[in-house]
């Protein structure tokens, strides 16, 4: 988006397009204007007055009209040269900042520079510093400290006018205009200054001038194109006299003098101006949508019907009537008071041809609206025309070079050059959309926003500077304390010490004592101040569960002090100090603080009982306002407002209650170190940057613009900076407060003396009465509130019972398998003890066999040791026989060598293969044990996996069962075999020794060798 067009202008009333009408329209005016360097041309166009001069400044340069003369005092002011992009000026008076709704209306900015010249009120001396160049900033700077106080970039200015020439009063004067926030939440303020002299004025202006030059505009994308279209648009008022519509007059470039209770009809014209782009073609008019109002909501809109439409090749012309007695229209059918203002806005869909959804386009008017008998003098003028750009994207289809364009953007000149709000595409808003607008009528709520503890190392140098050297000294606070927290606020990273040290508390060591036995003392308001805590904060996320730590410690807090303070005892705004208080500290300090607060602040006496300390201070407020605002103390008292309706809840809790966090911690920064009168100082800023929009509002709009609309105003940081510079600069007096409180303290003297008893009861009636209408709107409140909290408890309780039977369900199905599980280990343990006795009676077998073995062995070594000892015995006796019986030894041991000899070969053999056998039966024992021991392994697992209760061993405990008893009974089985083949091969061997001895004795009686070696 290009830079928004900036023009200075100065003299008569004349419309925020002056400088394209040429010097005949702008007598006596001094214009620079980035309208005329777009054009490239700096001539002047000649004057249709004798007596009419102005001057173009372009690129910094001066001409004059060719029909004048120069005279010494108008000389082209020379400026530093072109290489330098700022200039600075010293001591120019800063007169302060008020609201406009038409940030180029010149007529408008004037008056605003008239009035505040007047005011001096909230005039401050700065140095100011205007940039050359477009990217440059204007800052002012406090003069003689060289603190820099605003910064305003040069592309958001808007609009510039100086007050007149000598000897006019607004000579010395000039003002600018300029868009604070974001679109969405843009305010425009009209910034004045005076100088020291007229020449001072021309030089600042000439600055101007080479600032807002264009700068070098950037090509389009490839494929992209720009198609311009000029659309105009006429009111016409239903004429008895000639039966037909007359043209409307129009007051100015953009306003409509309109009447009453008269049928009108609307005439658009669209034509598109650019011959070099292909020419699109208009189809037809699918709508016209009419809104009372400026950056309207969906909702607003209204459709007329029986448009009709034409199109002649060149231009696109729909005519459609509107009837504005509809009560739909009421806003745009009531007479305007004074130089009031209404607004309008005009949407019109536009179907192109190769286009499947229509074009939109927004035109924003003004309207006087006077009665129907008014008689217009005046010719009507040119219709209203505004220039529309419609960006288009070329999409090739195909080898046939065709192709289409497609949507890209569509913007009106008025939003590049930034002289009104970007409106929305409000008939494509989705549903979330409109419940979003819908959203906005709401409050905010208590404690919105979010507050950054961000600070630059510069800040935190200069506040640690500052806390060196107070600490030693609390009683002397430094001297740059106070315009540091005017100019940027205290950090949020420090605001709990800072805080403490401006009221006092540090030293309040007597409270922090007693805190702790009177928040857990028994209070008479324990249970309203249960019922308030709820309501406080329920956006924040510290306060908004109930029961949680937030809303228990500001319960404690109250608690304390309304034992504390029983004279004041509790009020409901209490608990939004204390909350704030509590977002910074612990709740002792938070205690401590606010004791501090209500004592030394004079906030107690606005709190007691009879609250006689809250009236002193509206009717203190009313005064201020009268004095430094008459037009709206006016526009308020005949409406019927008053300032309790408004103020009370600001005064009672110190902003907290409906303005965001970032907004409340500031103001109470100023608070604690500039003390009671910050509260009027902001009031009056609030106010005065108001007043445009109040002046135009009825006794209910006023009432909810204070409610809704002032709050959510201030949920940026620039716009707050803003008004606490305004408030900082509206001077509040200490003895004109005083005198206040004198005339109050006598009409109350003077009502109760002169008061009889029915007006006194009418007073006390209507004061009543007023309690009730507050009571009625904070109960409706409360009933929505709880009305929303008791559907979302509903939602809530039925998501609870869902998530409860579902787990009751898996309840039982735990239980089920828990059950069934310790079945499974119950069986599992009673097999395991029958496999642990099945183990035992093996292990004893096993061992009766290792004995019988042992015992084998041992048999079969004594018949060993016998047959050697009898064999030789044998050779020992055929040793010592005689000579006469060696014969027969020989014939018999002849007689018998060869059988003996056969039969000891066939003896041999088998003792052989007995051998054989008992190393393989030894062999097998030893291959058995191992078994067993393997088998009695697995049997100690398997008992371990019954004793745990495994899951998976329920499908798997029969074949388990099985195998064990299987093994058991084979492991038996091959015991059993080993015993018996153990036995039978003992016996042959005792059998083979004794048949041996037996044949080896012969005929012979045995001897008692032979009779043991045969046993």
């Amino acid at each position: 988006m290009e830079d928004p067009v900036a023009t200075v202008a100065d003299g008569e009333d004349k419309s925020a397009d002056g400088a394209r009408v040429g010097a005949a329209e702008m007598s006596g005016t001094e214009l620079v204007d980035r309208d005329m360097h777009r054009k490239g041309s700096s001539d002047s166009q000649p004057g249709s007055e004798a007596d009419s001069e102005s001057i173009h400044l372009v690129d910094g340069a001066s001409s004059r009209s060719q029909s004048q003369q120069q005279t010494p005092e108008e000389d082209v002011i020379s400026l530093p040269p072109e290489t330098e992009d700022h200039v600075m000026f010293n001591s120019v008076t800063y007169l302060g900042a008020a609201t406009v709704r038409s940030p180029r209306n010149e007529l408008e900015i004037l008056h605003n520079l008239a009035a505040m010249n007047s005011e001096n009120q909230t005039a401050v001396l700065v140095d100011l510093l205007v940039p050359r160049v477009p990217q440059g900033h204007v800052v002012l700077f406090e003069h003689g400290t060289e603190d820099e106080v605003a910064k305003y970039p040069v592309f958001r200015i808007i609009f510039c006018a100086r007050g007149g020439k000598d000897p006019e009063p607004l000579a010395h004067c000039f003002a600018f205009t300029f868009g604070h926030g974001t679109n969405d939440e843009a305010v425009f303020l009209c910034h004045a200054f005076r100088c020291q002299s007229h020449e001072q004025v021309s030089k600042i202006v000439m600055c101007f001038s080479s600032a807002f030059r264009k700068p070098v505009a950037t090509q389009l994308p490839q494929g992209e194109s720009v198609f311009i279209f000029d659309v105009c648009m006429e009111v016409k008022e239903d004429d008895s006299r000639s039966g037909s519509f007359a043209a409307c007059p129009r007051e100015s470039r953009d306003c409509f003098k309109l009447r009453v209770n008269l049928v009108k009809e609307l005439a658009i014209h669209v034509l598109q101006v650019n011959p070099e782009n292909p020419h699109l073609s208009l189809d037809k008019c699918t709508g016209i949508w009419i809104a009372a109002g400026k950056n309207v909501s969906r909702s607003d809109f209204h459709c007329l019907s029986g448009q009709t439409w034409d199109n002649n090749g060149k231009q696109f012309n729909v005519s459609c009537p509107w009837d504005p007695r509809d009560e739909k229209f009421l806003l745009l059918n009531t007479e305007t008071p004074g130089e009031h203002r209404s607004q309008m806005t005009v949407v019109m869909d536009l179907m192109v041809a190769g286009f499947s959804e229509p074009i939109t386009f927004f035109i924003h008017a003004k309207a006087r609206i006077f009665p129907q008998t008014e008689k217009f003098w005046m010719p009507g003028r040119r219709q209203l025309q505004e220039t529309f750009f419609l960006r288009l994207a070329w999409q090739s289809s195909g080898r046939d070079q065709r192709g289409y364009y497609n949507f890209v953007s569509l913007e009106s000149q008025s939003q590049r050059e930034g002289r009104c709000q970007n409106i929305a595409p409000l008939l494509e808003q989705s549903s979330s959309e409109e419940e979003d607008d819908l959203s906005n009528e709401e409050p905010l709520p208590s404690g919105y926003g979010e507050v950054s503890r961000e600070c630059s190392e510069e800040e935190l140098k200069a506040w640690s500077d500052i806390l060196v050297k107070w600490r030693p000294n609390l009683a002397q606070r430094p001297k740059t304390l106070a315009s540091l927290i005017r100019k940027t606020g205290i950090p949020q990273s420090l605001r709990c010490e800072v805080w403490q040290l401006l009221s006092g508390c540090p030293s309040s060591e007597v409270l922090l004592e007693n805190y702790k036995l009177l928040s857990v003392q028994d209070s008479v308001w324990e249970s309203a101040i249960s019922k308030d805590i709820s309501r406080t904060f329920p956006a924040h996320e510290y306060f908004k569960q109930t029961g949680s730590e937030g809303q228990d410690q500001l319960f404690r807090v109250i608690k304390a002090f309304a034992n504390h303070d029983l004279e004041t005892g509790y009020c409901q705004s209490l608990s939004f100090i204390a909350a704030t208080f509590l977002l910074q500290m612990p709740e002792e300090q938070a205690f401590c603080l606010l004791c501090c607060v209500m004592e030394n602040y004079g906030m107690r006496d606005m709190m007691k009982s009879d609250f006689d300390g809250l009236r002193l201070r509206f009717y203190q407020l009313e005064r201020l306002l009268e004095e430094k605002i008459p037009d709206l103390h006016y526009h308020l008292r005949d409406i019927g407002v008053e300032m309790h309706m408004f103020a009370s809840q600001w005064f009672l809790t110190l902003y907290t209650a409906k303005f965001p966090l970032f907004c409340v911690f500031r103001i109470i920064d100023l608070f604690l170190c500039d003390g009671h009168n910050v509260i009027f100082q902001v009031a009056i800023g609030l106010l005065r940057l108001a007043k445009p929009d109040l002046l135009q509002l009825d006794f209910e709009s006023v009432l909810k613009y204070f409610r809704v609309n002032l709050p959510k105003r201030y949920k940026n940081e620039d716009t707050v900076c803003l008004l606490l510079f305004q408030a900082v600069n509206e001077k509040v007096s200490l003895k004109k407060m005083a005198a206040y409180e004198k005339e109050f303290q006598l009409l109350q003297d003077q009502r109760n003396s002169t008061e009889t008893p029915l007006e006194r009861a009418k007073r006390e009636a209507r004061g009543l009465m007023e309690t009730i209408m507050r009571l009625e709107r904070e109960n409706d409140e409360l009933a929505h509130e709880l009305i929303n909290g008791k559907i979302q408890l509903r939602n809530d309780l039925d998501s609870a019972e869902d998530m409860n039977e579902l787990q009751q369900k898996e309840i039982v199905r735990l239980n089920g398998l828990i059950a069934d599980g310790e079945d499974e280990a119950k069986r599992l343990r009673d097999e395991a003890v029958l496999v642990k006795e099945l183990c035992r009676k093996i292990e004893t077998e096993n061992k009766q066999q290792v004995n019988v073995m042992a015992d084998y062995k041992r048999i079969n070594s004594q018949l060993g040791d016998r047959l050697e000892k009898a064999t030789t015995r044998i050779q020992t006796l055929q040793a010592q026989c005689c000579p006469n019986c060696q014969p027969f030894f020989l014939t018999e041991s002849s007689a018998e060598n060869a059988p003996k000899q056969t039969n000891g070969s066939s003896e041999n053999e088998r003792i052989q293969k007995l051998e054989l056998e008992l190393a393989a039966t030894k062999l097998a024992l030893v291959e058995k044990e191992c078994d067993n021991q393997d088998l009695l392994h697995q049997l100690n697992v398997t008992a371990l996996a019954a004793n745990q209760g495994d899951q998976q061993s329920k499908n798997s405990n029969s074949w388990l069962s099985k195998t064990i008893k299987s093994a058991a009974i084979k492991t038996q089985a091959l015991v059993g075999a080993t015993a018996s083949n153990t036995s039978l091969g003992s016996g042959s061997s005792v059998h083979s020794a004794s048949s041996s001895g037996i044949k080896d004795s012969g005929e012979r009686k045995p001897s008692r060798t032979d009779s043991a070696t045969s046993q």
